[in-house]
């Protein structure tokens, strides 16, 4: 239970959902889709992402505890992992416009280097408990097996 009533995730989101509140959109193309703009590309790494909306104002614990409730369900835990994986092998991602879109602000970084910084240290810990963060470009080849 939360200071808010009810369980962190519940209060945040439901399905790909940012928010009920007003200015909010909902992050609709998965990226494995034909044609899926970067934009809507990673679904699931952009939704883990907005929960450290600095509109919404949460803490940065708080964020982490909605991020590590969600993975508690194996199928959102699976799906945010491939897609970390895809994302470190997609050569024509643009970090910056992971965290900071027309959806969302996560962070302004000041390049794509620190934007990849931020992303994954917001989000590897908790996605990939028992691996160290990647520190090349290249995605961990075993990354995606547990």
């Amino acid at each position: 239970m939360t200071a808010l009533g009810g369980s962190a995730l519940e209060n945040h989101t439901r399905e790909g959902h940012l928010s009920a509140r007003p200015g909010h959109r909902r992050v609709v193309a998965p990226h494995s889709l034909p044609g899926a703009s970067p934009v809507t590309a990673y679904k699931h790494v952009r939704h883990a992402l907005s929960t450290f909306c600095i509109q919404d104002g949460f803490s940065r614990e708080f964020a982490d505890e909605i991020v590590e409730e969600s993975l508690r369900n194996v199928r959102n835990r699976r799906r945010l992992q491939q897609e970390m994986i895809e994302l470190l092998a997609d050569p024509e991602v643009s970090w910056t416009e992971l965290l900071v879109n027309d959806e969302y602000e996560v962070e302004e970084p000041n390049d794509e280097a620190d934007a990849r910084e931020i992303v994954l240290e917001l989000l590897w810990p908790s996605v990939f408990p028992d691996r160290p963060l990647p520190t090349t470009t290249e995605p961990p080849e075993d990354a995606g097996e547990r």
